[in-house]
């Protein structure tokens, strides 16, 4: 499994309706704050949009946030955890991360080979 990172986040985020549905009260903007952290978690290990229901405390993320994500569509509740919304829409999966990251280091390995 290949890891990324860094992950992809509509610039329009933050006037998109489940965000507003999320701002201006304590526990949406924290739930919020999960989501944003939840990418960051999934994509650097290779989890594929997948949170496994005991890492979440690892980004700060409380059973209520979860409950609040799912709710307003950002998160989906799977077996063991949940499954960022839309992820495979617009994150490369581990598998081509891997091929990608292959690539380039063949790439890079061939620059150096005709600089030396």
């Amino acid at each position: 499994m290949s890891a990324l990172n860094w992950s992809r986040l509509d610039a329009n985020f933050a006037t998109n309706h489940k965000t507003i549905a999320l701002m201006g009260s304590r526990t949406g903007e924290h739930a919020l704050l999960v989501y944003l952290f939840s990418h960051g978690y999934t994509a650097s290990h290779g989890m594929d949009g997948f949170i496994p229901a005991g890492a979440i405390g690892l980004f700060h993320g409380t059973t209520r946030d979860a409950r609040l994500l799912v709710e307003i569509g950002l998160w989906a509740e799977v077996e063991g955890g949940w499954n960022v919304h839309d992820w495979h829409d617009y994150q490369p999966s581990s598998e081509e991360a891997k091929v990608r990251s292959e690539r380039a280091r063949h790439a890079a390995a061939k620059r150096w080979a005709k600089t030396s």
